[in-house]
């Protein structure tokens, strides 16, 4: 396992093609952050992969990740919820750092080009097609398209088959 003050743990077996990017942000602004970005065995990453993490985010075991995908916990700037909003005056670097955890089951593949946002928590075995939006949560052992992602098969352990959602 590999340890990076604490910020990043990656397991065993990692792999990565050229253009990683694996973020743990610790400041906004002046104000400190705690990230913890937790990735498990095995993870296996295509070229151009940006995984930033400013709060909580967690990766399984045997995770394949394709080309152009871009996993984060955080936005810049305040969209939802009560409270105070970002303005669209404000410069985005200058915008206050919201977000939710994300978590990403074990034997997940994300196609080429998915964005998976802040909020999202993917089941275990799911594979999300090319070029998905992944927002809220995707329920274990379904193939999910779209944007935002959603499930369109379950894996159906009786036949071993994909079966259609109905």
């Amino acid at each position: 396992m590999i340890v990076a003050d604490r910020k990043i743990r990656v397991g065993r077996g990692f792999r990565a093609g050229r253009g990683l990017w694996l973020a743990a942000v610790t400041h906004d602004g002046s104000k400190p952050l705690d990230p913890k970005l937790h990735i498990g065995e095995r993870l296996s990453c295509s070229d151009n992969v940006h995984i930033a993490c400013a709060f909580s985010l967690t990766i399984g075991h045997d995770v394949l990740i394709g080309s152009k995908v871009h996993v984060t916990d955080h936005n810049h700037g305040a969209y939802k919820g009560a409270g105070p909003h970002s303005s669209p005056d404000e410069p985005p670097t200058a915008r206050v750092l919201s977000g939710e955890p994300v978590r990403i089951g074990h034997r997940v593949f994300l196609a080429d080009g998915v964005v998976v946002l802040p909020g999202s928590d993917i089941g275990d075995g799911v594979v999300v097609g090319a070029n998905s939006v992944v927002r809220g949560h995707l329920p274990a052992e379904t193939l999910c398209v779209g944007t935002p992602a959603r499930p369109i098969k379950r894996f159906d352990r009786t036949t071993g088959t994909w079966m259609p959602i109905r």
